[in-house]
């Protein structure tokens, strides 16, 4: 009969160096900031407690250049939609203290509107063809409010955090930079302002959800309006 004998051996290097590159591989796809953006919507934080809220297929919430509506206007009118609400914007710059920051032009000379009764499908070309837009949310509670999300969020950055670091991140997700917080209250130290475009990589609920999600920030917030009147 034969008999083997187990041996206790020195694991080879070569192994170990691949098993940690595995092992650092699968924390690396894990990682919170590498999760789909589908991850990040449907809630929003108050001081770490994730309030949720359930999205509203039928109604959008649309922001546009004010030299684009009449053809905005014709185009809705061609797909029997019907924009709601429809009013002029202040210019983010205003809420920005000293240099803007490299996208608060593209946010200038806005009007607001919102498009309702309309699936996403029915829909799509119109929202296609503004500079942003985002479903309407409802707080998950009995007789929760409706909220719409606006194009801009708002960081609170940790000390340690550089500015680099901000345009790094909101390079990658196609997010653009508004400026320093200067609001009637005064300047609030380490508040920055940013906002989206239809080109970024998700609306301005889940970018602050996925920007908050970096660690970089001790807050992150979208601009959330309740009611029907923008």
């Amino acid at each position: 009969m034969l008999t083997f004998v187990r041996r206790n051996k020195i694991p080879d290097m070569k192994f170990l160096n691949c098993l940690l590159f595995l092992l650092a591989a699968v924390t690396t796809a894990c990682s919170k900031d590498d999760l789909p953006i589908e991850e990040f919507d449907g809630y929003y934080l108050n001081i770490n407690e994730k309030i949720f809220l359930q999205r509203l297929d039928d109604k959008f919430y649309v922001a546009f250049y004010s030299s684009d509506e009449d053809r905005l206007r014709e185009e809705c009118a061609k797909a029997g939609i019907t924009l709601v609400s429809v009013r002029k914007k202040l210019d983010l710059v205003r809420y920005t203290k000293g240099s803007p920051g490299s996208g608060a032009e593209k946010f200038t000379n806005l009007m607001a509107a919102y498009i309702e009764g309309y699936s996403y499908e029915q829909a799509a070309p119109i929202l296609s063809s503004v500079l942003y837009h985002s479903p309407f949310y409802k707080f998950k509670v009995e007789g929760g409010d409706e909220v719409k999300i606006t194009e801009t969020f708002t960081v609170l950055m940790k000390s340690k955090t550089s500015l680099a670091q901000l345009e790094k991140l909101a390079k990658k997700y196609s997010v653009e930079m508004i400026g320093w917080d200067s609001n009637e209250g005064g300047y609030a130290i380490g508040w920055y302002h940013l906002a989206c475009t239809n080109l970024a990589k998700g609306n301005a609920l889940v970018m602050a959800n996925l920007f908050y999600a970096s660690g970089l920030f001790g807050g992150a917030w979208p601009d959330m309006i309740a009611g029907r009147l923008l």
